[in-house]
């Protein structure tokens, strides 16, 4: 309920704004040129299996046409998806699932190897790729190092007895 200030009620409630149909609905974050899982892998350029992982579960649950939606992700889908993205096939898709989930990319879904995208994996495909890493070398250039002094061990000078 509201408060009651100088006889008038406050209601808080009615001063928010009512949320509209249109304002529910999120932006697409991509082009509308990306509809296919080989154009979206040449737009955000993943470096690591795990990386592409990500993208194959955003593509499933975000991008790919409708009937082709699906919010669950597993070992045949993604070595679908690879084959069609043309990017290099690992050793065992099913693996490549688990290493997402613990990169913390996906979440397990409701059956025994399958997985969805958690907001960490598709923060990573929709803000963080491509990585400014894949647009320059990949290794970063090492700090030079002072010389260091000389390690001579300074001990007593020997005196020699004079007697």
């Amino acid at each position: 309920m509201g408060a009651r200030e100088g006889g008038h009620e406050l209601n808080f409630l009615a001063r928010a704004p009512a949320a509209t149909a249109a304002s529910a609905v999120p932006a697409a974050p991509l082009s509308p040129t990306v509809t296919d899982i080989r154009s979206l892998k040449e737009a955000k350029a993943p470096q690591t299996a795990n990386e592409m992982a990500a993208i194959a579960a955003y593509y499933l649950s975000e991008v790919a046409p409708s009937g082709d939606r699906k919010s669950e992700i597993d070992a045949s889908d993604l070595k679908n998806l690879f084959k069609q993205a043309v990017f290099p096939m690992p050793g065992s898709p099913r693996m490549t699932l688990v290493n997402a989930k613990n990169a913390g990319y996906l979440d397990p879904g409701s059956a025994r190897g399958a997985y969805r995208l958690n907001p960490v994996g598709y923060n990573l495909v929709v803000h963080k790729l491509p990585s400014s890493d894949s647009q320059s070398s990949t290794t970063t250039p090492r700090r030079t190092r002072k010389p260091k002094r000389s390690t001579k061990k300074r001990g007593r000078k020997k005196t020699t007895k004079n007697s």
